[in-house]
Order: structure tokens, then C-alpha cells, then sequence
């Protein structure tokens, strides 16, 4: 059972990793949006979008965080 705790760990890391990057990668094509001629309720739609991506992004760093710290005082699990 521990080892499916500690498996279950490094998958959800995993997924806070790849929402990271996926957070990343939307703000910079959020980012390339803006510097487009658009409107100006466009413009305020975009910056409401990455506003959310950057808590999204900030979020999945927390949570990798958090998974990496019990991965670190629980890696005797493994040995």
C-alpha cells in the first residue's frame, strides 16, 4: 500500500509539472495576443485569462512543492 501511495506521488508531480508547463505556454501565447491590434474588451478578456492561468500555474507549483517535500521524508518508502 505504501508503494501505491508513493507511485500515486510521482504521477501527480508529473501532472503539476505538465500543468505547469501548460500554464506557461498559454500565457505566452496569451502574451503574443495582446500584442496584436485587438479591441479593448478583447484586451480585457485575455488579461482575465492569464490572470487565471497565472493562479493555475501557481497553484500546480504549490502542489509540486508540497508532493516533492512528502516524496523527500517519505523516499525511505522506496528503499
Amino acid at each position: 500500500m505504501k508503494y501505491l501511495v508513493m507511485i500515486d506521488a510521482i504521477e501527480m508531480a508529473q501532472l503539476a509539472k505538465e500543468g505547469i508547463q501548460e500554464a506557461h505556454e498559454q500565457l505566452i501565447l496569451c502574451s503574443q495576443e495582446l500584442n496584436q491590434p485587438i479591441s479593448y474588451s478583447e484586451s480585457e478578456e485575455i488579461i482575465e485569462q492569464m490572470m487565471e492561468l497565472k493562479m493555475h500555474k501557481a497553484a500546480c507549483e504549490n502542489a509540486l512543492k508540497a508532493i516533492n517535500k512528502f516524496i523527500k521524508e517519505n523516499e525511505f518508502i522506496l528503499n
